[in-house]
């Protein structure tokens, strides 16, 4: 199989276009180092977010040092469950980025910090 010779030869393997957990259990049998899952895929045939959770849970259950790569995001919730639940790695758009940084009192907070700054620091130039 192409995953033992990859191995052989040193080389890391992903498994990629996984949408169930049993393909990443085969995946993961086989030698695969990695699994990318796409999220709004597997929204398609069900919640693509519990069907990740499962198989991060069925990995650690069965002690399968394969790890998952989670990729095509729509919302931050998604990102924030898959976090929580111990993905190893994730894909994530620029506006889902974006709106997991965005947060009203950042903005206040970082005006305030600004302020308070060139108050107890005045200076006529800038860098």
């Amino acid at each position: 199989m192409a995953f033992e010779q990859a191995k052989k030869e040193g080389i890391g393997v992903l498994a990629t276009a996984i949408y169930t957990p049993g393909q990443a259990f085969l995946a993961a049998m086989n030698g695969a180092d990695y699994r990318v899952s796409y999220v709004n895929c597997m929204d398609d045939d069900g919640n693509g977010v519990e069907a990740i959770k499962d198989l991060i849970e069925m990995l650690k259950v069965h002690q399968l040092p394969a790890k998952v790569v989670a990729a095509s995001f729509k919302n931050t919730r998604q990102v924030h469950e898959l976090t929580k639940a111990g993905i190893q790695a994730v894909t994530v758009p620029d506006d889902v980025v974006y709106k997991m940084i965005e947060h009203p009192g950042t903005g206040i907070a970082l005006n305030e910090f600004t302020n308070n700054g060139n108050e107890a620091y005045p200076r006529k130039t800038r860098f």
